[in-house]
């Protein structure tokens, strides 16, 4: 009885881990405009990563995959991640492009344009700054507020 009463509580804070790590988000720094979002856990990372892995990506970086896991969280799909990942050269990081998708859809451009947006860049080998002026393009043509 004793025996057995040990190996429940071994699972119990392995249970617990498991859990929090599936529903607790911590606040980190957006590398581009300065801004504080979450950082996903769960579901979300586990997409990411597998289609980051699927895109070639099996090395991303811990920022990559955290930007990756915001993106489906906003709504993207793990099938755009991969084609974003895609996109890019292998050695090319993706934080900015995934953090340009998430200010799109913030600026009403849907999930596919943006995706055709950031990708269009990507295989064209724009630099990051390329990137971001699609963030500023869409601001610059919306309409102006009285």
């Amino acid at each position: 009885m004793l025996r057995r009463s040990l190996v429940l509580l071994a699972l119990v804070p392995a249970a617990l881990v498991a859990q929090v790590g599936a529903t607790t988000s911590v606040r980190v720094q957006n590398k581009v405009g300065g801004e504080v979002s979450k950082k996903p856990g769960g579901e979300a990372s586990a997409k990411a990563r597998v289609a980051l892995v699927a895109a070639g990506r099996a090395q991303a970086s811990a920022d990559e995959m955290d930007r990756a896991a915001l993106a489906i969280e906003r709504g993207y799909t793990a099938e755009q991640i991969q084609v974003i990942a895609k996109a890019a050269p292998a050695d090319r990081p993706l934080v900015v492009a995934f953090d340009v998708l998430s200010r799109l859809l913030d600026n009403g451009v849907t999930t596919a344009d943006a995706v055709t947006k950031v990708q269009a860049k990507l295989e064209a080998k724009d630099p990051d700054a390329s990137i971001e002026a699609l963030v500023e393009a869409k601001h610059q043509n919306a309409p102006k507020k009285p």
